[in-house]
């Protein structure tokens, strides 16, 4: 008796567990997948704003790099200067640094930054899932793909001032895509340069150079700040003229993270110490940033024209 009811009791526990399988198999209720967030205008919206909150805020005081300089002398009252989360750019300047704590590590979102890498990913997201969405004109729907892509620009181009070569965030991958695919390299600056280059390109300019009208040309009251023709050029000019000036400044580093990762992360010009005030570096690239200036400019409508000299 006592072993029929044994196998009565392992009978009944197989069975549950096969019941469980089953009931594993089922997705819950109120589960958010990624198509919801697209689900109606807006929905969408809010993934837009989204994007635009990894912007770094500029104007914080305790969250700027504008404090990482010389120009402005933070407060050296003890409850201000001896406080870490304080006026976090003048700590930059004193040395408070360190890599298991960095202060306005936008690489990670660390000590009072903005992850600008999570804010890619949200970029990522919003270009993959932006499809046909009722009462929502195309042209619209352009217009929000190409702010997000200039977004996406934006906070490479972030990363890349402070960080020099850095890892091309291009896709989003998935938690069984295979680990070599994953695990990103960091990128030579000047693939960087042309990487975030062409995401600008791609808004404002189809295959045989001509210019497109993806961007609205400008913006009503209530959009004001989201991004434009101008300021997608405005942006791409500044980028331009970014180049050789970065690229000299971290010369020294670039050198030694070519020499740590065995990989050219450094023009070969800079490297063999070739250029001097960028005259020698692509000749013909002052002319081009110069010309994204003069682009710029005209758009703004100010009817400057910056020097031929």
């Amino acid at each position: 008796m006592k072993r029929y009811f044994k196998t009565t009791i392992l009978a009944v526990m197989a069975a549950a567990t096969m019941a469980g399988c089953n009931y594993l198999d089922i997705v819950p209720d109120n589960t958010v997948e990624l198509s919801n967030l697209f689900e109606t205008k807006e929905k969408a919206y809010n993934a837009l704003a989204d994007c635009y909150s990894y912007m770094p805020d500029i104007e914080g005081v305790h969250q700027s790099m504008a404090l990482a300089g010389d120009e402005w002398i933070g407060r050296l009252d003890a409850g201000v200067a001896g406080v870490r989360s304080y006026t976090r750019g003048s700590k930059l300047m004193r040395d408070w640094n360190n890599s298991t704590d960095p202060i306005l590590g936008f690489w990670s979102g660390a000590g009072g930054a903005k992850d600008l890498y999570e804010g890619i990913r949200i970029c990522n997201i919003f270009l993959n899932g932006l499809g046909d969405i009722p009462n929502m004109q195309e042209e619209e729907r352009i217009d929000w793909m190409s702010q997000v892509k200039v977004l996406k620009a934006y906070y490479h181009f972030y990363l890349l001032r402070l960080y020099g070569p850095i890892i091309i965030a291009d896709r989003n991958y998935e938690p069984y895509d295979d680990i070599d695919l994953i695990r990103q390299e960091r990128k030579p600056v000047e693939e960087c340069f042309q990487y975030i280059l062409g995401l600008i390109d791609d808004v404002l300019y189809d295959e045989n150079g001509n210019e497109k009208e993806d961007l609205y040309n400008s913006r009503s009251e209530i959009y004001l700040g989201q991004i434009d023709r101008v300021v997608a050029k405005a942006l791409k000019a500044k980028i331009l003229l970014s180049c050789q000036p970065l690229l000299q400044r971290q010369q020294r580093v670039l050198q030694q993270l070519q020499e740590c990762g065995g990989r050219a992360l450094l023009p070969p010009d800079l490297r063999q110490g070739e250029v001097e005030g960028g005259s020698r570096r692509n000749g013909n690239s002052y002319r081009g940033r110069r010309g994204s200036g003069q682009e710029a400019l005209r758009v703004l409508g100010t009817g400057e024209v910056l020097g031929s000299g």
